[in-house]
């Protein structure tokens, strides 16, 4: 398990031992984290700041890189920025930087490196232009079974669907319905037998929350 923990760091557990300490593997403002099929684990901080790492079985740091698309603006970036792996194929993800999706079509094409700014990379990441909205994109999702499709959901209770996401630059559809309040969407949990069957939640105060 690995997680983000805001103004206290990312921290990890390879032990079904409740009382066992957890690792501090990096990253002190603690984000959005995954763990890929290959080994490699995704940890990021405020403002998108995204880092691949190799992680031994204590949680200590082998080697890390950081692997945003370099020249995007911090402030095109939530202060705490979804991003999201392709649950197909754990090379590709999706990430929003404001009112765009950006798709990475091959994570590991940015060699192990540092931390530094110029560190970041525009190996893999392409921006999608037609996803681009008139708002900010807050949440994302992606299927499991059909692949490779994406919901993605804005602070306006907006919600779109892109299929085949994976490849090319493909078209997005508004699919919210007349009763969404117009609120942000904090999550998009999608069912991994049934790519039709989601659930979007909105984080707003008096606002219906859950919506199937």
């Amino acid at each position: 398990i690995i997680g983000g923990l805001q103004d206290n760091g990312t921290v990890f557990t390879n032990s079904t031992n409740s009382k066992a300490n957890w690792a501090s593997p990096g990253l002190r403002d603690g984000s959005y984290c995954a763990i890929a099929k290959n080994g490699m684990y995704y940890m990021s901080r405020q403002q998108g700041r995204i880092g691949r790492f190799e992680l031994d079985a204590n949680g200590n740091v082998q080697k890390y890189t950081r692997i945003d698309p370099k020249g995007v603006p911090k402030d095109d970036y939530l202060f705490i920025n979804p991003f999201v792996l392709d649950p197909t194929d754990n090379n590709i993800m999706y990430l929003p930087a404001k009112k765009i999706l950006w798709r990475c079509s091959d994570l590991t094409l940015t060699p192990w490196g540092s931390w530094d700014t110029n560190a970041t990379s525009s190996m893999g990441w392409d921006s999608l232009p037609q996803t681009r909205i008139d708002t900010v994109i807050s949440a994302v999702g992606v299927t499991s079974f059909p692949a490779h499709r994406v919901y993605y959901g804005t602070q306006n209770g907006k919600l779109y669907r892109l299929d085949s996401a994976n490849v090319g630059n493909p078209k997005p559809v508004l699919i919210s319905p007349t009763n969404f309040p117009t609120a942000n969407i904090e999550c998009i949990a999608v069912n991994p037998r049934n790519a039709d069957s989601v659930v979007v939640v909105f984080s707003n105060y008096n606002v219906q929350s859950l919506y199937f």
